[in-house]
């Protein structure tokens, strides 16, 4: 008697065992950085046992913590820089004095934007238009893809 291996094979990117196809991991990563309750792990579990999809979920991890650290860094003036290139790619440097420590974060163009984007949320202030339409964009190809059915 054979017995099944413990695991399984992903699905191809298109098909599903009764589940819409996966999102695009680019509005994906946008909506798990803004609303990461928005796609949780037990409603969405199929979605979550792909590899690139739990990369794309620690990397939005590290966004939010991102965000908090700038959050609280732009509390204390002088104590954070930001550096973009021409195709967008940011770096993030700014002090921890509470841990003795700089913190730097190389983004690419779509992770500054959310970066942007909800730091403008979280403080109040205003996003880009570009970092704006950038994100709102991705967010909206999220439309087409529904969560599974209930079982």
């Amino acid at each position: 008697m054979r017995r099944r291996s413990s695991k399984r094979e992903p699905l191809p990117r298109g098909e599903s065992d009764g589940a819409v196809a996966a999102p695009d991991l680019e509005a994906l990563l946008c909506a798990l950085v803004l609303v990461p309750d928005a796609y949780s792990r037990n409603r969405f579990f199929r979605l979550y046992q792909e590899p690139e999809v739990q990369r794309l979920r620690r990397r939005a991890a590290r966004l939010r913590s991102l965000i908090r650290d700038l959050v609280a860094a732009g509390a204390r003036e002088g104590s954070c820089s930001e550096t973009r290139t021409r195709d967008g790619r940011a770096t993030f440097v700014f002090e921890l004095p509470e841990l003795n420590a700089r913190r730097r974060a190389m983004l690419d163009a779509l992770e500054a934007s959310v970066v942007h984007y909800a730091l403008a949320r979280a403080t109040e202030g205003e996003c880009e238009a570009g970092d704006r339409a950038r994100v709102e964009a991705c967010l909206a190809r999220l439309a087409a893809f529904r969560a599974p059915p209930d079982t």
